[in-house]
């Protein structure tokens, strides 16, 4: 498993930054999708943590 950090973007233009333990970049989009992202918020990068 790799560390992945998910910054999003909601309606009022503040970004929201995820860290999720994933297998994939997929998966990461997943699990923050599933758990934190409302209707409003559009994923801006997903990136691998060293």
């Amino acid at each position: 498993m790799k560390l992945y950090k998910v910054t999003t973007t909601d309606r009022y233009n503040r970004n929201w930054v995820y860290t999720v333990s994933a297998d994939s970049e997929r998966e990461a989009l997943w699990k923050v999708k599933a758990n934190a992202i409302s209707s409003g918020e559009t994923v801006s990068i997903i990136e691998e943590v060293r």
